[in-house]
C-alpha cells in the first residue's frame, strides 16, 4: 500500500489583528427612522412595503412606474419589488393580513389604500 506523505501546511489561519468587525447601527439610528414614520402607513418604516405604500397611496399612478420608483429608491431588483406589489394587493397574503387594498381606475392606474381592523 502507498501512502501519501501528510501535508506540512496547518489548517489554521492567522488572525489579522488590524481587521476589525462592522458595528451594529446605534440605537438613536433606528428610532429616527420609527419617529419618522407615518401614522397612517400600515407597515414598518424604511421597509420595501412601507415605501411601496406610501408612493402608491398619495395619487393614482401607472403600476410599472410605481415598481420602478420604489426599485429606485429601496434599491432593490425590479422583479422583488414587483412580488412585494402582488404582496400588498392581496387581502389574504400573510405579510399583508389584510392591512392594505389596491384600488384601479378605469385607465388602469392603481392607488394603495390602508384597511381598518
Amino acid at each position: 500500500m502507498s501512502q501519501k506523505p501528510k501535508s506540512t501546511k496547518s489548517s489554521k489561519v492567522a488572525k489579522n489583528p488590524t481587521r476589525h468587525t462592522p458595528k451594529p447601527k446605534s440605537k438613536s439610528e433606528a428610532q429616527s427612522i420609527n419617529a419618522n414614520a407615518n401614522p397612517d402607513n400600515p407597515y414598518r418604516a424604511g421597509t420595501m412595503y412601507a415605501t411601496l405604500f406610501e408612493l402608491g397611496s398619495q395619487n393614482y399612478i401607472a403600476k410599472d412606474a410605481l415598481i420602478a420608483k420604489v426599485a429606485e429608491i429601496t434599491k432593490k431588483p425590479l422583479r422583488s419589488v414587483s412580488f412585494g406589489f402582488d404582496v400588498l394587493k392581496a387581502r389574504n397574503h400573510k405579510s399583508n393580513s389584510g392591512r392594505s387594498a389596491l384600488l384601479v381606475d378605469d385607465a388602469g392606474l392603481v392607488k394603495f389604500v390602508a384597511l381598518k381592523k
